[in-house]
């Protein structure tokens, strides 16, 4: 779970009893959206100026800041899906949609216009579906 609290907490627990795995700040900007890997006990969050991947290093989540470089513009990203092989797609407020490989961008693809969001997106195999404000 994630909370708009100043913090914005992020929670890791098991459904079944409630039990919280671990409990860390996710920054002080909001998170839109979050994903957990298909291969792994990684996750992905999104939002307001961030995307962050957490993992488990010494029996702790601990998170790395994403990385656009020269991949493609930063801006704040709306939405978030695992792909295969620890990889994850998100889409941005700029219509793009960003391809991180570890907490590094690889590819941003101008999926709809530069004024118009990427709402959603869904995975199905090696496609990606993406619905937005156009």
């Amino acid at each position: 779970s994630c909370a708009f609290d100043n913090d914005h907490m992020v929670r890791v627990f098991t459904w079944e009893n409630g039990t919280v795995l671990f409990t860390g700040k996710g920054g002080p900007d909001k998170i839109l959206d979050a994903a957990w890997s298909i291969d792994s006990a990684e996750f992905c969050t999104v939002g307001i100026k961030h995307v962050y991947f957490w993992s488990i290093e010494n029996g702790s989540y601990n998170n790395k800041r994403g990385i656009c470089g020269k991949a493609g513009p930063a801006t704040n990203l709306t939405c978030v899906q695992p792909l295969a092989g620890g990889n994850f797609v998100a889409g941005g407020s700029n219509g793009m949609i960003y391809v991180f490989s570890g907490n590094a961008c690889s590819k941003a693809i101008q999926i709809h216009p530069t004024t118009a969001s990427v709402h959603t997106l869904r995975v199905s195999g090696n496609v990606v579906i993406t619905g937005g404000s156009d």
